[in-house]
């Protein structure tokens, strides 16, 4: 339970999937209460949907189980092929 772990103060906390059931406000509303009330915390976040990685300091693409791509969220949705299409931002294009 993510309650238990935050009164705990982990050094680290490793969150597989927790906002992917959130709408992008509550999540958003999440992730800035962890951060404001776990500074110390270093954060792993195990995402489903690409756009809740935009609040990550790092993001690291998997491609087969290897890291593929590392990087902020900008700077993957800028240059990685895969990221991008994930994102939806080749959609449409010619």
């Amino acid at each position: 339970c993510l309650a238990r772990a935050l009164l705990a103060r982990p050094a680290i906390l490793v969150l597989d999937d927790a906002t992917s059931a959130l709408d992008g406000l509550t999540e958003a509303r999440v992730l800035d209460g962890l951060r404001r009330g776990l500074p110390d915390t270093a954060v792993l976040m195990i995402c489903s949907k690409p756009a809740s990685c935009a609040a990550a300091d790092r993001v690291a693409m998997l491609r087969e189980g290897r890291i593929a791509a590392l990087g902020t969220h900008a700077e993957l949705a800028e240059r990685d092929p895969l990221y991008r299409d994930l994102l939806g931002l080749d959609r449409g294009a010619a």
